[in-house]
């Protein structure tokens, strides 16, 4: 909520077979208590931070609760693709990358509505399903104040339950439309301005 000084960051992933990882969420607080972790996602990893956004240690602690252990199931060369944000590449994470064949790669800054699967197919239907839990949550509770930590997690679940078994095709669907699975670089081309254009927009 815009007014409100509440912030929780949720942590997405996804691959191009339309599977999701767990989500990983960070509470804007100095501490974490054990009833802001109950009856959410399944297998969802909780921190917390000053403002409750991703830093390097909530980032670090997503990378080796939710997607090493994910990765290092799979044989060959892996590949992370990531909004190039500095927190996310921190000695451990390197180091582990460089140890188990991961490739993190970082996206062009600034070109996430084009390049980025989930922002270009699935973070706006997973927007209205949040605001469909969460208003049924308050037409179920009556409640009108700010969301709660303790409420956080099981409207996230139910939310998540969705993007699980609808949004699967969508992610297919971000990853052919950014040209990264089939790879083909034609798509992101085709969407970046010419020169002329881009002069002609700053005249």
């Amino acid at each position: 909520m815009p007014h409100s000084k509440t912030s929780f960051s949720v942590m997405c992933c996804g691959n191009p077979k339309g599977e999701f990882m767990p989500p990983m969420i960070v509470y804007k607080s100095k501490c974490m208590w054990e009833n802001w972790k109950k009856h959410g996602p399944r297998g969802a990893s909780y921190t917390m931070s000053k403002n409750g956004w991703f830093e390097a240690q909530s980032f670090t602690k997503w990378f080796m609760d939710l997607a090493l252990p994910r990765l290092k199931e799979l044989t060959g060369k892996k590949v992370i693709i990531g909004d190039n944000l500095g927190c996310h590449y921190t000695a451990d994470v390197l180091i582990e990358c460089r140890r188990h064949n991961i490739a993190f790669i970082p996206l062009i800054p600034n070109t996430t509505h084009i390049s980025q699967p989930l922002d270009v197919a699935v973070f706006s239907p997973v927007k209205k399903f949040w605001r469909q839990s969460l208003e049924a949550w308050r037409r179920e509770t009556r409640i009108k104040d700010d969301l709660q930590k303790t409420c956080f997690p099981a409207i996230l679940r139910s939310t998540f339950i969705r993007i699980e078994r609808e949004l699967g095709t969508a992610l297919e669907s971000g990853f052919r439309t950014c040209g990264i699975h089939p790879l083909d670089r034609t798509k992101i081309a085709k969407k970046i301005p010419s020169r002329v254009h881009v002069l002609m927009a700053l005249i």
